[in-house]
């Protein structure tokens, strides 16, 4: 009997080693990708559609019928009006994850209920269980027996569906960010080769006085949580900002940008700067995951990306207001656009001019001239007296266009002359005093495109940044730098505060969407606004001509152009 018994307590034990050895995983990697698609791109487990029935029997299919249609990608839920999309991930609907957020979050459980009582679908504060689950999905029944709002779609789905969804969604609480520990938070900016030193310092300089200001009230906020009678549930961390400068050829940086990247991740960027070559760091942003928050520069990456934020288009979007333009103001005449090679923003803008023209069937008119090298100054006025233009555009900063030499008599000039303000500098751009003294007779027919604030608003648009600048005892040395950096920090600064330790970058990037155009720092562009997968927040430019009034520099001749 004693043997019997022994070898009965030898095999448990063995069985419960081997069990301890080979745990079940019910969350497996396959699982949470059946429900990681039925979530952000509306396919179920056998590749077909999913499909989504409204209250109303209107039927939503495939990416339509995507959870992450209306819940966004983090699973955070969004607003619009009166209608309130309610965060769905694992720590809102599970119990068993509930308990863990709370832990990882500092959260005090009971502040933790209270902040979900707001935020169950349908309202319902109870945890659900995987049959509640699969319930709501199929009959739109929330865990406490109510029914759902009617924005909700039913979906039919098999039992191992509604399994890996479960999965995925418990996976979304999974704060496991490498960026954030118990007190800090990692942030980057990163300075290209190509950036010139100036702009440089005066982004750092901006950079550097934002992440002091944060960490000195951090540190007061600290002490008031250790004082206070009662346990405060908001976790305060302090920044740490990382200089990513990259040196070299262009495709030496991924591999130093992922060097940087396991040195010491990142949770976010934080403007940052470049001149002609922005792509290498756009593709890294990418395929990390990283969000990259409004950098300084012409030329972003116009391409389907969800982590990289622009003020604008840059010189593509100059060359299509102008394309618009030219659209109702020119016809049958010869417009010749003039670029260096050397400048890839003056080739890009030249390019997308061309292409927008053609797809409204007026480039046949359009005349390329690239700036050579010698001789510029009678090649110019060659050209000038061959295509006698009605117009010509310069895509060229200033040392470019003072190398063209003379424009001729002005009798035979360009009716109208077109300089990009980007190009230029606002600063130049701003007074004609500042350019080529070969233009100053032809001022009259000068015609700016400018996708910043006009110049006699701008004091005023600007005045709380150079508030802040002058307090930090920070010298105005590039306008457009310094106050698109202190935008893109404090926009960071604003989102974190309302993430409640929920250190989710998907979370964080759907949360710029929703309040950029709500914050009380002002970039040097007039107005500012993005919606769901928008990356570019200033969409449109002005036309300026220098004005002959007195105490007025420039002047518009038509509103606020958006091209599309």
């Amino acid at each position: 009997m004693l043997k019997l018994l022994t070898a009965c307590l030898l095999s448990l034990s063995i069985w419960i080693l081997s069990a301890e050895a080979a745990p079940v995983d019910n969350s497996s990697p396959s699982l949470i990708e059946i429900g990681r698609r039925i979530y952000q791109e509306g396919i179920v487990e056998s590749g077909e559609e999913l499909r989504g029935v409204s209250v109303a029997q209107v039927t939503f299919s495939g990416e339509q019928a995507a959870c992450m249609r209306c819940h966004r990608k983090s699973g955070f839920g969004t607003s619009e009006g009166k209608n309130i999309i309610t965060p769905i991930t694992g720590e809102y609907l599970f119990p068993e994850v509930v308990v863990e957020a709370s832990l990882n979050a500092e959260v005090s459980p009971k502040t933790q209920q209270q902040q979900r009582a707001l935020s169950w679908p349908g309202n319902s504060p109870t945890p659900y269980t995987q049959p509640m689950f699969a319930r709501a999905l199929s009959d739109g029944i929330n865990s406490a027996g109510q029914s759902m709002d009617q924005l909700m779609p039913r979906y039919a789905l098999s039992d191992k569906e509604v399994e890996g969804l479960t999965a995925y969604l418990k996976s979304l609480s999974a704060y496991s960010e490498p960026s954030v520990d118990k007190t800090t938070i990692h942030f980057a900016t990163v300075i290209m080769p190509d950036a010139k030193p100036g702009q440089s310092q005066a982004m750092l300089d901006v950079l550097k006085a934002y992440v002091e200001d944060m960490n000195s009230d951090t540190r007061s906020i600290k002490r008031r949580r250790k004082v206070a009678t009662h346990a405060m549930y908001r976790s305060y961390r302090e920044w740490k900002l990382h200089v990513w400068e990259l040196t070299g050829p262009g495709e030496s940086w991924k591999a130093q940008l992922e060097k940087l990247y396991r040195d010491q991740p990142v949770f976010a960027v934080l403007s940052g700067i470049g001149g002609d070559n922005w792509g290498p760091f756009h593709e890294f942003c990418e395929q990390q995951e990283v969000p990259c928050l409004f950098p300084s520069s012409d030329l972003p990456v116009i391409d389907d990306g969800y982590y990289s934020f622009y003020f604008s288009r840059g010189m593509a979007l100059e060359a299509e207001v102008l394309a618009k333009q030219f659209k109702s103001s020119v016809q049958n005449d010869v417009i010749v656009q003039v670029f260096s090679k050397d400048d890839n923003r003056g080739v890009e803008a030249a390019r997308v001019l061309r292409d927008s023209m053609k797809k409204a069937g007026s480039a046949e008119n359009l005349v390329d001239w690239s700036i050579p090298d010698g001789q510029i100054d009678k090649l110019w006025q060659q050209m000038l007296a061959e295509q006698k233009p009605k117009a010509v555009v310069m895509w060229a900063g200033g040392e470019d266009l003072a190398k063209l030499g003379g424009w001729g008599d002005k009798s035979n000039s360009p009716q109208q002359i077109y300089l990009s303000a980007s190009m230029l500098g606002r600063e130049l751009g701003s007074d004609p005093e500042l350019l080529p003294k070969s233009l100053h007779k032809f001022k009259e027919n000068i015609r700016l495109i400018y996708p910043f604030k006009i110049p006699e608003k701008s004091a005023r648009h600007l005045l709380r940044t150079k508030l802040w600048l002058r307090s930090k005892k920070i010298a105005l040395t590039d306008e457009r730098v310094q106050a698109n950096t202190y935008f893109a920090a404090n926009m960071a600064g604003d989102v974190l505060s309302h993430m409640f330790s929920h250190y989710s970058r998907e979370y964080f990037i759907e949360l710029v969407e929703h309040m950029i155009g709500r914050s009380l720092v002002t970039s040097v562009y007039p107005q500012l606004n993005l919606g769901p997968g928008q990356r570019f927040a200033s969409k449109g430019a002005y036309l300026l001509k220098y004005s002959n009034r007195q105490g007025k520099v420039l002047e518009p001749i038509t509103g606020w152009v958006v091209p599309y």
